[in-house]
């Protein structure tokens, strides 16, 4: 707008007709006037996920995940019962809340209809209490992501950012409305993955998928990781994949079980600005250095933080690793690092993850004190206490 007024300024001191002068600066001024509308919720990071503040009939605000292959919103069982949401059966397996006003960022309120849902499980793993799931398609609006600052904004399409830039590429949306792009795997083999920004892997394929392209044999070298719920996930190397021009080499790659699709997850993702146009089918994968980087090794004790229950966090356990040799096992509670008691450390942003994630994982060579709790059948009451000197080792 100063814009058009120091327009306007300008031209009425020119000895031209004051008439022509004044349709002139009619007829162009609300292209200086149209404001760039920009609507950016309030964020925090949760593992390197995004946790939106939202608001439910005018209560709030509520923690909900940030999730790119949602169509519709869900809502935590606890959360709906807390809130106070009267629950309606959808389908014989499906409980659904209407709510009345449903607000995120500064975007006008609505109704929406939410689906009732378990997530402890996903709270548990990340760290921090969840209300619910957001989708990051919103109608009629272009998103960008930014999973290094713990960012997201939307905007109208009309002011979309996509159709007119250098580097993008093409967008298609399942039915069950993950976004998907094309990536070159290994140079020669062309796969289409779903755009995950709630999975920490760079990226995830089946072994079938892993197999098809040539890098799973008899002799690949495999990392395993023991988790505290019980699962085993294998990982292992790529040479390369590439989505665009943008890409990774070396990267670490999940094994995802059979039938799993396929995926490109935060590890990748949060080396750029991501926007998504869902309704032109566009991406944009934006930064302003390098565009294609190699995976680090992983490096640490090989003791994780896999689970934040009652308090504590229960270690996920590489096989293998110098905390498998002390004697460490999955689901092993975490007590203290260093003599610095967990539950102080639970007491910051997070549970403590980011301050605790990297005193797992010092570089090599470092010792590190690690002070944990192990049920024990014969006093179910208590737990054992183990301390365990564990040195941090390049693993993988």
């Amino acid at each position: 707008m100063k814009s058009c007024i120091h327009f306007i300024n300008r031209a009425l001191e020119v000895q031209r007709p004051a008439s022509v002068l004044l349709l002139m600066v009619l007829a162009i001024a609300p292209a200086f006037a149209q404001e760039w509308i920009e609507h950016t919720a309030p964020t925090a990071g949760a593992r390197g996920r995004i946790v939106v503040s939202a608001w439910l009939n005018s209560g709030g605000p509520y923690p909900f995940l940030l999730d790119a292959c949602l169509q519709s919103p869900v809502v935590a069982q606890e959360a709906a019962q807390l809130i106070g949401l009267p629950l309606k059966s959808h389908s014989p397996n499906v409980t659904v809340v209407d709510v009345e006003n449903f607000v995120v960022a500064d975007l006008p309120p609505h109704p929406v209809e939410m689906v009732v849902a378990d997530i402890s499980a996903l709270a548990g793993r990340l760290g921090t209490p969840l209300a619910g799931l957001l989708p990051a398609q919103q109608p009629g609006l272009e998103v960008t992501i930014d999973l290094t600052h713990a960012r997201v904004s939307w905007r109208p399409l009309e002011q979309s950012t996509l159709p007119k830039a250098a580097r993008t590429a093409p967008l298609s949306i399942e039915k069950d409305g993950a976004p998907m792009v094309s990536v070159l795997i290994n140079g020669r083999h062309l796969r289409r993955l779903a755009v995950d920004i709630t999975r920490p892997d760079a990226i995830a394929l089946s072994e079938s998928e892993l197999r098809a392209v040539g890098a799973w044999g008899n002799d690949t070298p495999v990392m395993t990781l023991y988790t505290a719920d019980g699962r085993a996930v294998r990982y292992l190397r790529l040479a390369q994949f590439r989505v665009d021009d943008a890409g990774m080499d070396d990267p670490l790659c999940a094994v995802l079980p059979p039938g799993s699709a396929g995926r490109i997850g935060i590890d990748f993702l949060k080396l750029f600005r991501v926007t998504m146009n869902f309704e032109h089918g566009l991406i944009g994968l934006e930064r302003s250095d390098a565009r294609v980087f190699r995976d680090a090794p992983v490096t640490g004790t090989g003791a994780n933080p896999g689970r934040y229950h009652a308090g504590l966090w229960h270690l996920d356990i590489i096989e293998g690793s110098p905390a498998h040799h002390a004697g460490l096992r999955p689901g092993d509670r975490l007590l203290a690092v260093n003599g610095v008691p967990a539950a102080e450390m639970a007491r910051r942003p997070g549970a403590g993850y980011e301050a605790l994630a990297p005193m797992l994982a010092p570089p090599p060579g470092t010792t590190v004190l690690l002070t944990v709790g192990r049920p024990n059948p014969a006093h179910p009451a208590g737990m054992d206490e183990i301390n365990a000197p564990v040195e941090s080792a390049t693993l993988f």
